[in-house]
């Protein structure tokens, strides 16, 4: 294990490594080997296995982060998700490969600086190593595992900066950049609604039935089922943990420590920064400014002046270097070492620590608080009764995977040895229903093979770090197509709307042929009863055009001066819109601001840089061997 990881750590990557890294190792446990699915293949990538079991872990981990991000699951095409996921990890080790071929290595302190900017793993903005440790336990990783994985995306990272950060981008490129973006164009628009003509439309039977044959995924009852289930948790253990006197006092004394405040100080500072391997003359020197503060200090000056007026540390500065309150471990050694020797009002220094030197004015002790068994009686009960019930849940966790393995057709044996209840589910489709089943990890798992075909018991489902949950299908109600008779009306208009859209859009492209051979549009406006909107001046951005319409605009070819071009779109409405571009005026680039020009440029650039990394990952696909075995998916 990369020991300095967590000892110390300090970064920049791991702002994104995390949501990527969340992936649920916890909840494909033994079983799942053990049921013959561990081995299945689902790619290969130049002879290295992609196995059935790790697509299934990143296909949820895809899943749960696309609902955080509030998508709506239910719209998505799952199969293309799946395909989606398998060709990521296809690229992934096809990344990890040219890492290695390129000879990228990341150190151990590297990873380590990579990891303690994550908020997750701070406790009052410093990484805290126990913290670290939990937050991986919780979510089913181990250090090593964690770390490797992060070093990976740090190889790859170098990989891609190597690769697309090479660009330049001419002041060519941006001018022209700024063309196209700044244009503005004088348009005009009228629209060709398809409402008045539904009246008109009376759809046949034989119309109605080949819409409804050519639609029918439209007209489905979706696939439903319910199950049954035995829920283990350690909050429903807790109730029944018994809890006399002499247990809570034992447990309070080994645990004493969990009921005593520390001792906290509070001091302000003063630091005059140095590199740890600085010259020795750039030391002494630091050393000097140090000595003077203290002089200054000590005559009487303001303390908090002279930190606000000197110190290098950013973060107290503006606060006349005050620390606020802090317990012993928070900060660097020789600093805490000073601190917790001090009297309020003493000052101290010049103190080195890896920041360089300071100076120290203690202000408050905040002394040790020892609670009695007495007063901590409450909190000490139900400590215990919840380290009890976690206790308890481990080891009734392990005869529930087992027993519902064993008994794979039944959820009843480990009920009645385990004193649970078989629940009842109530149906709910593939995307989802509320509660439990809203959970993408157990709806992968309803839906699996294995549960849903070979009505077996599922493996456990972990919901939470002390919540396990085992499944079984109790009914299913395969996805049926809704009898026509049954969803006549519901045809009928949608017949009605698309008959009325394409002949909406019939007669605007015969409107457009007259304006193009010269009828004007006020005499097309007379005739045809159209209604012509203006708008001078737009851009591609213009928020007083529909997207349609201002993509269609924008899409049209300049014309002569003087003349109209026209183009048309049918929208979600069913309307089709007519659309006329009168004139294009180009901004004038030698007025672009500074600030504007170095915006396109990195805009530029970070084009360029995407199309250079996928050009380059998709040369390593050719030259790769690659086999895909969707069947298996």
């Amino acid at each position: 294990m990369l020991q300095s990881i967590r000892d110390q750590a300090h970064g920049w990557f791991a702002t994104i490594v995390f949501a990527l890294l969340i992936i649920p190792f916890a909840l494909w446990g033994i079983n799942w080997y053990v049921r013959e699915q561990g081995d299945v293949v689902v790619a290969k990538v130049n002879g290295t296995k992609i196995k059935l079991a790790e697509f299934e872990r990143t296909y949820q981990d895809q899943r749960r982060n696309l609902q955080a991000l509030q998508v709506d699951l239910s719209k998505l095409d799952q199969g293309m998700l799946r395909r989606q996921v398998l060709q990521q990890m296809i690229d992934d080790r096809l990344l990890r490969e040219a890492t290695h071929d390129a000879g990228l290595r990341i150190g151990d302190q590297s990873v380590a600086s990579a990891i303690q900017v994550f908020e997750a793993f701070q406790r009052e903005g410093k990484f805290a190593k126990d913290l670290y440790n939990n937050r991986l336990r919780d979510l089913g990783l181990s250090p090593v595992g964690f770390e490797e994985r992060m070093r990976d995306d740090m190889q790859t990272e170098q990989l891609h900066q190597g690769v697309a950060d090479t660009n330049f981008v001419t002041n060519a490129a941006v001018d022209a950049l700024e063309r196209l973006k700044g244009q503005q164009r004088d348009v005009v628009f009228a629209t060709v609604a398809a409402e008045p003509l539904k009246a008109q439309i009376q759809p046949t039977d034989a119309e109605v039935e080949a819409y409804y044959k050519e639609n029918s995924s439209r007209f489905m009852i979706p696939e439903l089922i319910k199950v049954a289930y035995l829920e283990l948790s350690a909050a429903e253990l807790t109730k029944d943990i018994a809890a006399d006197e002499a247990a809570l006092k034992e447990y309070f004394e080994s645990h004493k420590s969990s009921y005593i405040t520390p001792e906290e100080r509070s001091a302000n500072h003063i630091l005059v920064h140095v590199e740890k391997d600085a010259k020795p003359e750039e030391v002494e020197a630091a050393l000097r400014k140090a000595e003077e503060y203290l002089t200054e200090a000590k005559s009487g000056k303001s303390f908090e002046e002279i930190a606000m007026a000197h110190s290098d540390d950013i973060g107290s500065k503006s606060e006349g270097g005050k620390t606020g309150f802090f317990r012993r471990g928070v900060m660097a050694k020789e600093f805490e070492e000073a601190a917790f020797s001090m009297h309020p009002g003493e000052l101290r220094g010049p103190i080195r620590t890896e920041f360089g030197w300071h100076v120290i004015r203690l202000n408050e002790v905040k002394p040790e608080v020892v609670k009695a068994f007495a007063d901590a009686r409450a909190e000490v009960e139900q400590a215990y009764r919840e380290a009890e019930a976690e206790k308890l849940f481990f080891e009734r966790a392990d005869q529930l995977s087992t027993l519902t393995y064993e008994n794979s057709d039944s959820l009843e044996p480990a009920a009645k040895a385990l004193g649970l209840t078989v629940k009842e589910s109530d149906f709910f489709p593939r995307s989802g229903g509320k509660d439990l089943w809203a959970d993408p990890k157990v709806l992968e798992v309803a839906y699996s093979a294995e549960v849903l075909n070979e009505r077996l018991n599922s493996q456990p489902i972990e919901i939470g770090p002390t919540q396990t949950l085992v499944l079984r299908v109790a009914e299913h109600k395969p996805a049926t197509l809704r009898p026509l008779v049954e969803v006549r009306d519901e045809v009928v208009q949608l017949v009605i709307a698309e008959t009325a859209k394409r002949q909406s859009a019939e007669r605007g492209k015969i409107l457009m042929e007259r304006l193009q051979k010269g009828e004007t549009r006020e005499a097309l406006a007379q005739a045809e009863q159209l209604t012509w909107t203006e708008a001078k001046g737009a851009t591609r951005e213009d928020t007083t055009l529909s997207r349609a319409i201002a993509r269609t605009a924008f899409r049209l070819a300049p014309a002569k001066a003087g003349e109209a071009t026209y183009g048309g779109v049918s929208v979600g409405t069913g309307d089709f819109i007519i659309v006329g571009v009168l004139g294009i005026r180009d901004p004038d680039v030698s007025k672009m601001q500074e600030d504007k020009r170095k915006q396109l440029r990195e805009e530029l650039f970070a084009t360029y840089a995407n199309n250079d990394w996928r050009d380059y990952l998709s040369g390593l696909k050719v030259k790769a061997q690659i086999n895909t075995y969707a069947d298996n998916l």
